[in-house]
């Protein structure tokens, strides 16, 4: 059970020491900040998500990460396999860079 009564089930993902458990079920997005906030060296992540499934879930998914107290940021790709490139790398890194103070990139290079 989750904090929102619905029922979570985990799968593990097993890579040895790279490793991961994925959780599916009812509610698990109004959960995952306070699932993760013990998995964290940080208590910041940054959130990557698509054109298409962001307007569904992201909302809520900020909401769960603000009340575990996780500082967060998100980029938004476009929901195609062309956004895999450089250019998405830097929308990608574009939040970390901002919460950091830290210059962008243009041409693979620092400004």
């Amino acid at each position: 059970m989750n904090g929102n009564g619905g029922s979570v089930s985990t799968l593990r993902v097993d890579l040895g020491d790279r490793g991961y458990d994925i959780h599916m079920g009812e509610g698990v997005l109004e959960s995952a900040g306070q699932r993760m906030l013990p998995l964290l060296a940080q208590d910041r992540v940054i959130i990557v998500s698509d054109e298409n499934v962001a307007p569904l879930d992201l909302g809520t998914l900020d909401q769960s990460l603000d009340q575990a107290g996780v500082e967060h940021a998100s980029a938004i790709l476009p929901a195609r396999e062309g956004a895999k490139r450089l250019d998405a790398l830097r929308k990608l890194s574009a939040p970390v860079r901002n919460a950091r103070g830290e210059p962008g990139l243009t041409g693979g290079a620092p400004r």
